[in-house]
């Protein structure tokens, strides 16, 4: 009985967190999308979420913080505070950035605009 109620739980918890990864559509999905893979230095992911002309930018910055995190440092960065704001078929995303690398730390606020393409929502511009 135990074993049943283990193997229940599990696909529970799979069943949630599933939903939970589908439930990231929209702006705000795509915005958090984006902002964790430029976390994670992964530009060709932070490209998937953009508009064709944006992407060879996004994919030099993804690029950069990884060769800092290959490199050794210690370079972190967090986001948080994240507000979306739509308005047909566009969108602004409003957030904080903390980045850390030996031992500066650095606080600013940053944002994305968005907008829908043939019905999907992609990041267009980086706002500083």
């Amino acid at each position: 009985m135990k074993r049943k109620s283990l193997v229940v739980v599990a696909l529970m918890l799979v069943l949630a967190l599933s939903l939970s990864a589908c439930g990231a559509s929209g702006a705000q999905g795509v915005a958090e999308g984006f902002l964790n893979a430029m976390k994670d230095g992964d530009g060709e992911k932070m490209a998937s979420f953009c508009v064709e002309e944006l992407k060879t930018e996004v994919e030099g910055v993804g690029a950069a913080i990884a060769l800092a995190k290959a490199a050794g440092s210690d370079f972190k960065m967090s986001f948080s505070d994240m507000k979306v704001e739509e308005d047909g078929d566009t969108a602004t995303a409003t957030f904080k950035i903390k980045s850390e690398m030996a031992g500066d730390v650095n606080e600013e606020e940053g944002g994305l605009s968005l907008k829908k393409v043939d019905g999907k929502w992609l990041v267009s511009g980086i706002i500083n």
